[in-house]
């Protein structure tokens, strides 16, 4: 059980960086005041990918916080 916990805990520090450097990205590109089309589809990929991040880490929340009550 514990190193099932320590596993999700190590994926969520992952996925919760992989979120925060697409953040980062997201923010260098909303720098510019205009956008050319790729840069446009570069940002929906990245937005797409950052709300993906954010459900992972609310799942593995989730999981870890079932973990801890049981």
């Amino acid at each position: 059980m514990a190193m099932e916990k320590n596993k999700l805990q190590e994926e969520l520090v992952k996925i919760e960086e992989e979120h925060r450097l697409l953040d980062e990205k997201i923010r260098m590109l909303q720098k510019n005041k205009y956008f050319t089309k790729s840069e446009e589809e570069e940002m929906k990929k990245l937005k797409f990918e950052k709300l993906r991040k954010k459900q992972e880490i609310y799942k593995l929340k989730g999981l870890l916080s079932k973990n801890t009550s049981d």
